[in-house]
């Protein structure tokens, strides 16, 4: 319409103007082209098939994709805080077996060591793995606080650290799902 427009001779005293409308609607048109052809070479059925929850999973997938783009390191990321975990691990067994607990207490302690070696055992690979280890980890903690013969606030420090770490591979493992 425009072309037309710009043939007629009762348009010639705005043909400049007319020109950058038809260079601007042929940007346009470029690029609605291309989000048309994104559209058609999507994943996406449809409108009618798009519901909330397929929006829901669609926006998760897109944010997981530039989670990991943006972490590229994230392999390493992953590495080096089971690394710290298990070193952790090691340091609280040190910990809890240089106790010198009256008899009443090693029954406690005993168990937070199993529960420690727990974890130690496990291996991590998904959120689900680190949730379990959590829980060891919780009763470890518990098994500490029900100590009273000795001085146990640096092994709890110790705990807190581990769990913390753990929190931290957690929400990593939930984020990649």
């Amino acid at each position: 319409m425009v072309c037309f427009l710009e043939r007629l001779s009762a348009f010639q005293g705005i043909k400049f103007e007319i020109s950058n409308l038809k260079s601007d609607a042929g940007g346009i048109s470029r690029q609605l082209r291309a989000w048309v052809d994104s559209l058609q070479n999507s994943e996406i059925k449809g409108q009618r098939y798009l519901n909330e929850k397929e929006r829901s999973v669609a926006r998760n997938e897109k944010e997981k994709a530039e989670f990991i783009v943006s972490h590229n390191q994230s392999s390493t990321i992953d590495i080096a805080v089971e690394k710290d975990a298990a070193s952790m691990s090691i340091e609280i067994l040190h910990a809890l077996n240089a106790l010198n607990a009256p008899a009443r207490d090693a029954v406690k302690i005993r168990q937070a060591i199993r529960c420690i070696r727990k974890i130690q055992k496990k291996t991590v690979s998904s959120s689900i793995d680190v949730e379990m280890n959590i829980r060891y980890l919780m009763r470890t903690i518990q098994y500490v606080r029900m100590v009273r013969g000795v001085d146990t606030r640096e092994v709890l420090l110790m705990l807190d650290r581990l769990l913390l770490s753990f929190e931290g591979m957690y929400y990593y493992y939930e984020k990649m799902k």
